[in-house]
């Protein structure tokens, strides 16, 4: 075994868990920082067309602002800019995934080396239950990867009914037409996706730097849940 208990605090954590870290840290301060960025940003662009000289038979000031922003108004810039966090943070859950698995094979079972295409979802989920007994996709982080999917996939366009039902929040007389991202929801996913990084690499750090011997059996059963671990 280990001689220190799984602790981010002390160190005790996967490498791939470090990485991880690291990186989600900066996608918080980038969401935090382009916040704070924007607002003056935009507010200095009508304070600087609000300014300028007119003699009364130009284009209306917020014609001029139109065309200066090229129509991507504050909350045009919010929900591309949640957009792109939420889809990077589940990119850096399946990094950290493949990362700590890679990690702990390479240095418990027998050297691997990173491919140019990585394993799809659905070959490192079966790798992590059926070979460490760990979920990498309970239900709210099956929630976030699949918000991330309508945003990729459909750019957050709710074109069925279902899509309505599951993500409309009725706040208004009309449906909504894209899924709406507020920042506070979008902090709430990251939270659940570092939740999860934790439990998985509180289960793969005592197996990747434990001293206890690897048994036959965990061998074999990586063996055939990821036959191209071998290849």
């Amino acid at each position: 075994m280990t001689h220190h208990p799984w602790s981010p605090d002390t160190g005790g954590v996967t490498r791939a868990f470090d990485e991880w870290r690291l990186s989600e840290d900066r996608l918080r301060t980038f969401l935090r920082l382009a916040r704070e960025f924007s607002g003056p940003a935009y507010q200095t662009i009508w304070d600087r067309l609000s300014a300028a000289p007119s003699d009364g038979e130009g284009p209306e000031l917020i014609d001029l602002f139109e065309g200066e922003v090229a129509g991507l108004h504050q909350n045009d810039f919010d929900w591309l800019l949640t957009s792109l966090v939420l889809r990077d943070c589940v990119t850096l859950y399946e990094v950290y995934l493949e990362k700590v698995l890679y990690e702990t094979v390479s240095f418990r079972f027998h050297a691997v080396e990173f491919r140019e295409r990585s394993p799809n979802w659905n070959q490192v989920r079966k790798v992590f239950i059926e070979v460490f007994g760990v979920t990498v996709d309970p239900s709210n982080v099956c929630d976030v990867i699949d918000l991330r999917n309508l945003l990729t996939h459909r750019r957050g366009e709710l074109v069925t009914e279902a899509l309505r039902d599951k993500y409309d929040t009725k706040e208004y007389d009309f449906p909504d037409i894209w899924v709406r991202l507020e920042p506070e929801a979008v902090i709430a996913h990251l939270d659940t996706l570092a939740a999860a990084a934790a439990v998985v690499d509180g289960v793969m750090w005592p197996i990747a730097w434990g001293k206890a011997p690897i048994s036959h059996e965990k061998h074999d059963a990586l063996l055939l849940a990821a036959p191209w671990l071998f290849a």
